[in-house]
This record gives structure tokens, C-alpha cells and sequence, in this order.
């Protein structure tokens, strides 16, 4: 468990707490500028597309106004709601 002020119970080195302090906070940290989240939202969306090209432009956009805060936000979108390979999903 985490001692630093502000992480919420359950935190820990290895995952964020949620709004409870319980696993992963869904709604994405606050504090992330609308510009950066709508950036990962197209991020998420060229990836799930597989458009290679925009997933770079987009990358370098995102890495020249990305914090933590915003690629962990980035890779819990990236995770969240994954297609299963021969799934038809």
C-alpha cells in the first residue's frame, strides 16, 4: 500500500487507485487537458483501425503535450475493451 498522500487506499506501486481506491478509475484521471483526451480517444481509435500512419502523427502530437498522467491514461484505453484475435469482436 501506497504512503503518498493523495494515491487513495488499495493504491499501490504496481496499479492506481480508483475513484474509491479500488483497481482502475474508468472515467481516466482528471486533470487531463480535453486536448491531450481527445488525442488518446484517436489514438485509441487508429490503433483499433490499424491505420499505421495516423497512429504516428498523432503519437508525436501526443509526445510533445503528454504527461504520466496521460500515457497511463493512454494505455488503460488501449487495454480497456480489446478485441479477441478470431473472436469476430
Amino acid at each position: 500500500m501506497s504512503t503518498q498522500p493523495g494515491s487513495g487506499a488499495g493504491a499501490g506501486r504496481d496499479r492506481a487507485a480508483g475513484s474509491a481506491g479500488h483497481g482502475w478509475a474508468t472515467a481516466g484521471p482528471a486533470g487531463i487537458d480535453p486536448y491531450v483526451r481527445q488525442l488518446i480517444d484517436q489514438i485509441v481509435q487508429a490503433v483499433r483501425d490499424g491505420d499505421d500512419p495516423r497512429i504516428r502523427d498523432l503519437l508525436a502530437r501526443l509526445a510533445a503535450v503528454a504527461d504520466t498522467n496521460a500515457l497511463l491514461h493512454l494505455r488503460r484505453q488501449l487495454y480497456e475493451d480489446v478485441p479477441v484475435p478470431g473472436s469476430g469482436r
